[in-house]
């Protein structure tokens, strides 16, 4: 059964006692913040070019970008983090690597492209406590696909070792190409289970499958405000925007304030109820809805079999479909009733037996039923015809208004074998060994 979540007491001095053991990979845009300290008391002409120099007193060095994640990710004592990044065959990318390796960071997945890349920097000359105008290099780089695909490559191989991957987009010229973004997204799809965090300053749209984390005039822009960068952006404003982008992309959305603070919108699920069903095998998010459903505040689970125990927080058997009365609608339309061909085993009972108690002791109108006929008669849709009931025809239309989406779909297929389609037959050890089910789970293992 699910142990105490995030909601207890405990959590979060559990969560920072376990920052020492973390291991957090940082994929993103890697960039070297360079202050020029200018003293002209030292300035001559130049022989070259006539013009007085700008000697530099002092100079210092930093990582900027994805780079200032990983610093802060070191001051808090994580203890493992290895990043994924590129840079130029260039004094500056060595830089880089040298604060990377200073700080005990895993730097095997940086990479290095010469043809057409610059190590992203900002060079900012300042003279008497005023700083002048930058100087950029990296404006005009263009990542090669197979650089982009080298990137992911490191990244999925180190995925094990990994509990959650950063992904930071800081550059409108930096690694977040189409090639790269299409891969990324592949990759949050075909790893579930694995927490995937994007702080994006522009394609926070783009990135599915992954948590976002985004500052108050990002998220307005997304939502169609025309906010500016140093814009103060009202709180409600600032919910209104969070609210939406989590309708949006159903997923946490946190919503940096500067120094007002940070609005973090879960949409966490307070209570769920699973009737006969099983979401890491019934559902095409399979484990990915088992993580999530184990965030629940509660879970209650119907189900003939001992199911579900790794979230639910109560079991309650019900009869399976042979031990209650019940009715199907056919795909004619019509309504077919049945008995229970045996007795439910123990204190087993019908699933609308059980959902009629909890009704009753809830104090929920509309349930006071004493059979399942009782419940057939209440449901809207029925007609009656000559061969008995029947559902409207309309109620059976497929038609839809919604735009068609015909672009190629992203990741694997959502596939499973007809012995594979409900807990039933899923136990049923004959079935189970038929060529049908042995041909489904090979084929699985050869996707693993």
């Amino acid at each position: 059964m699910k142990k105490n979540g995030l909601n207890s007491p405990t959590s979060l001095s559990a969560l920072l006692a376990a920052v020492p053991s973390a291991r957090i990979g940082v994929l993103g845009d890697f960039c070297l913040d360079v202050y020029w300290a200018l003293d002209e008391s030292a300035s001559e002409q130049s022989v070259e070019t006539g013009l007085p120099t700008r000697p530099v007193r002092q100079q210092r060095y930093s990582l900027g970008g994805a780079g200032t994640v990983v610093n802060n990710l070191s001051a808090l004592g994580v203890g493992r983090v290895a990043v994924f990044g590129v840079i130029g065959a260039d004094p500056f990318g060595r830089e880089v690597q040298r604060l990377l390796g200073t700080g005990g960071t895993d730097a095997t997945g940086m990479l290095i492209q010469t043809p057409e890349w610059n190590t992203p920097v900002y060079i900012k000359p300042i003279r008497a406590d005023h700083e002048e105008n930058r100087i950029d290099f990296g404006g005009f780089n263009t990542l090669a696909d197979e650089v982009a695909d080298a990137l992911l490559a490191r990244l999925a191989a180190a995925l094990p070792q990994l509990d959650v991957v950063v992904v930071n987009q800081q550059l409108p010229r930096g690694i977040h190409t189409p090639h790269l973004q299409a891969g990324l997204n592949a990759l949050f799809q075909a790893h579930p289970g694995r927490l995937f965090i994007v702080d994006s300053r522009d394609l926070s749209g783009i990135y599915t499958n992954c948590l976002h984390k985004l500052n108050d005039v990002e998220a307005t822009r997304l939502c169609g405000q025309s906010t500016q960068a140093r814009d103060v952006i009202a709180l409600e404003d600032c919910r209104t925007a969070a609210q939406e982008l989590y309708r949006r992309w159903r997923q946490p959305v946190f919503v940096t304030r500067g120094a007002r603070g940070c609005l973090v919108l879960g949409g966490g699920l307070k209570a769920v109820i699973l009737l006969n069903n099983e979401p890491e095998f019934d559902s095409a998010a399979g484990a990915q809805a088992k993580t999530a459903l184990a965030q629940a505040d509660m879970v209650v689970s119907l189900n003939p079999f001992k199911a579900n125990m790794e979230f639910a927080d109560v079991l309650l058997p019900i009869a399976p479909f042979a031990e209650t009365s019940g009715s199907f609608v056919n795909a004619e339309g019509c309504v077919q009733s049945f008995h229970a061909v045996v007795k439910p085993l123990g204190e087993t009972r019908p699933a609308w037996k059980v959902l009629r108690v909890l009704a009753n002791l809830l104090d929920v109108p509309g349930f006071e039923f004493e059979s399942s006929q009782d419940v057939l008669r209440v449901v809207p849709a029925l007609q009656a015809s000559p061969s008995g009931s029947v559902v409207a025809a309309d109620r059976l239309n497929n038609a839809t208004r919604a735009a068609i989406d015909l672009s190629a779909a992203q990741g694997k297929p959502v596939t499973a074998s007809i012995y594979q389609l409900d807990g039933l037959v899923r136990r049923a050890s004959s079935l189970q060994m038929t060529a049908d089910a042995k041909l489904f789970c090979k084929a699985q293992e050869v996707l693993a």
